[in-house]
Parts: structure tokens; sequence; C-alpha cells
């Protein structure tokens, strides 16, 4: 019997050249005595190999707990970039703590201590219930700090565009089906996903400022329609300083006139039926009147620092005509520039960052689609408001000519 064969381990993790001629590596790093002999270049798998023992430790703790593929699968699907286990949920709870210290306080310009705790701490715990809500939240958080850290803005609206993304896929559905749509979490998201819409044209340049602004209205009114007609049954106590948000219009009417609207209101009604037809007249003018109402009452909210300037946003939008949208989205030149004069208010009233340079993509587009007479809807308004117990908010000025 011949001597025996000595024994020894069978390598796996040997340097590639050794694998190639198939003798067995030493495997002493960073160069194997083998390599060395044959004055070769000593390479290590070193990714094939942490590769394979990771599957191997994944392999092993699967066996461990059987139940681990049926606990993926019930995982809710906003959790399909798990990849980054060790990315993801620390970027998730800097943009939570964020959204809780700071975004939460400059929402909205109100001084009202009930408006701000519903915004830092109600929303965020019934968010806990709603992972829709959660995820406007925190795209609204990945938002603000793309406005605060312009070096890494890239990369924060890249966080927040991702959880944007489910967020307003359950609200335009919600919206589809309002049977089933009728809650808080509803409401507050959809006010996330407007600051947002604002919010983001101040960074990114939108191609149809025009159509992103459509849009925010028609989610404003989407919103409202659903929730109006049975907010008193959903609501609770939990959102109730927002009302005059659902209810479609401002708290309460301020005495008083605005003398650039005044002054516009008199031209349209000036023209003649050649120029615009009269449905379409009347439907700017009561347009016009409730701008004026609308500014009256955010002067009033200047200087009481009460009002929301969200109630301000959502009031007009709400409480204009059927007829009115669809002729602003097909161009018209008098709703148009109604519109715009809007949104110029708009950028005047609040100083919220997400309201910041809003107007001026909008304004530049439609003042190429304007006639010379209606460029006067696009100069930016003085201090033109005179509040007046004789003038009551909401007349009809132009009736009677």
């Amino acid at each position: 019997m011949g001597p025996s064969r000595t024994s020894h381990r069978k390598s796996r993790e040997g340097c590639t050249p050794l694998h190639r001629r198939a003798p067995k590596c030493p495997e002493q790093r960073p160069r194997c005595s083998n390599c060395i002999r044959l004055d070769r270049t000593c390479t290590w798998p070193e990714a094939v190999a942490l590769k394979r023992v990771a599957s191997e430790g994944q392999s092993r703790r699967d066996r461990e707990t059987p139940s681990a593929s049926h606990c993926a699968a019930t995982t809710d699907t906003s959790s399909r970039h798990q990849g980054d286990t060790d990315e993801l949920p620390l970027q998730d709870l800097r943009l939570l703590h964020h959204y809780v210290s700071k975004t939460s306080s400059v929402l909205d310009e109100c001084s009202d201590p009930q408006i701000l705790k519903i915004w830092q701490d109600t929303v965020v715990q019934i968010a806990f219930e709603y992972p829709f809500l959660l995820h406007g939240i925190l795209a609204i958080s990945a938002l603000h700090l793309a406005h605060e850290y312009p070096a890494e803005r890239e990369s924060f609206l890249l966080q927040s565009f991702r959880h944007l993304e489910p967020s307003l896929r359950v609200v335009k559905s919600s919206i589809a089906k309002p049977a089933d749509a009728a809650t808080p979490a509803l409401f507050a998201c959809a006010c996330l996903l407007v600051i947002h819409s604002f919010g983001v044209g101040a960074l990114e340049k939108p191609q149809d400022p025009i159509g992103s602004i459509l849009g925010i209205v028609q989610l404003i009114r989407g919103v409202s329609a659903v929730l109006r007609s049975s907010w008193d049954t959903v609501h609770g106590v939990q959102l109730s300083a927002l009302e005059p948000l659902v209810a479609g219009g401002l708290s309460s009417g301020v005495p008083g006139h605005v003398a650039q609207i005044t002054a516009l209101k008199q031209q349209v009604a000036s023209l003649s039926q050649f120029d615009i037809p009269f449905a379409e007249r009347s439907a700017c003018l009561e347009a016009l009147d409730h701008l004026e109402a609308v500014v009256l009452k955010a002067k009033a909210r200047s200087e009481e620092k009460q009002e929301s300037a969200l109630a301000i946003l959502f009031s007009w939008p709400v409480i204009v005509s059927e007829e009115f949208m669809p002729l602003v989205a097909q161009r018209r030149q008098v709703p148009l520039a109604i519109m715009a004069h809007f949104v110029i208010r708009l950028g005047v009233i609040g100083q919220c960052w997400w309201l910041q340079g809003c107007n001026t993509r909008l304004t530049n587009q439609v003042e190429r689609m304007l006639c010379e007479r209606l460029r006067v809807f696009l100069v930016c308004p003085t201090d033109d408001v005179e509040i007046a117990a004789t003038v009551q908010a909401g007349s009809k000025p132009h009736q009677g000519r």
C-alpha cells in the first residue's frame, strides 16, 4: 500500500491566476508565494467573495426565520426601495425630524397656535395611520431642505419626488372615488401637495406654467368638493381649525375696495360683444368680484395675523364659477389675465418660502399671449387696498353700467 496522500483544505478563496491554472493557492495576502515564484500579478476576487459571504449569511438567516419571506410580501409597496436598507430609513428619519422641527412651523404664516399645532403634531399623528399622508410629509420636508440647502438641491429633490409619487397617486384616486375618500388625511395631504406644487416651481422651470397652476386649482377644487358635504362627519376635532379651507370661502367678508381690481372690472365691463362673449364676460366679472373679496380679507389678515395663508390660496379657486376655469384652460385672454393677476396677488400676499417667485414664470408666459391693453392685469399691485365700512366686499360695482 502506497504512502497516504497528504490532506489539505480545499480552497475556494484563492487568487485569480491560480484559479485559472487549477493548483491550490496558499492564500497568502497581499501576494501569495506561488505568484511570487511564478512572477505573476496576484489579484483577489474581493467583490465575488464578499457577495458570496453575504449571500450565505442571508440564506442562513432565512433558514432560521422561515416567516421572513411572508413578512416581506406583506410590506407596503412603498418599501420597494428596500435595497438601500442602511440608508433610506435614516434619510426618512431625517426628513421627518426636519418636518417636525422646522417645516411644519413655516408652512403657513398664520400665528394661530391651533393651526401651528395641527401641522406640527396632529397631522403627523394622522400620518402614522395613513402612509400616503406620511409620504406627503416627507416629500414637503425634502422640498424645504432643497430650498434651504442649494448645494444639495438635486439630492433632496430626488427624495422629495420619490415620496410625492405614492402620495399623489392615492389623492387622485380618492378624488375619483369620493364615497370612500372623505378623511382628514386626504385633506391634509392635498394641502401639502398644493404647497409642493408651488414650491417646486421656484426650483425647477415648468414647461407650461399655465398648465401647472391649472393642475393646482383642479386639485384644490376636487378635494374641496369631496370633503365639503361630509366634513362635519369626518373631521372630528382633529382639523377643525382648517375648516375654512374646505368651506369654500373666507371666514368673513371685509368691507372695502381694491383700486386696481376695480379698474380691471371696469375695463372688462367695457369690452364689446365682439371682444368677449357675454357669458365669458359675466364669468370674468364674477371672478374679479371674488378676487377682490379675497384680497380684502388678505389685507385684514396681514394686520390680524390670524387668517391662514392657505385659506387665502384655497378660497378663490373654490368660489369661482364652474364656467371660469375651462376658459382659462382654453387660454382665453381675459380669464388668463385674471388668473395671472391672482397668482401675482398671491405672491404679494404670502411671504411663505414655497410662494417665492411663484408668479414670475407664469406672468412671463401669459404676457406673451395677451394684447397690449390687457397687460395691465400683470402690473405688480401696490398698496391699493382700502378697507372702508361704506363699501361691502363682494359687491358688484360693474352692475348698472
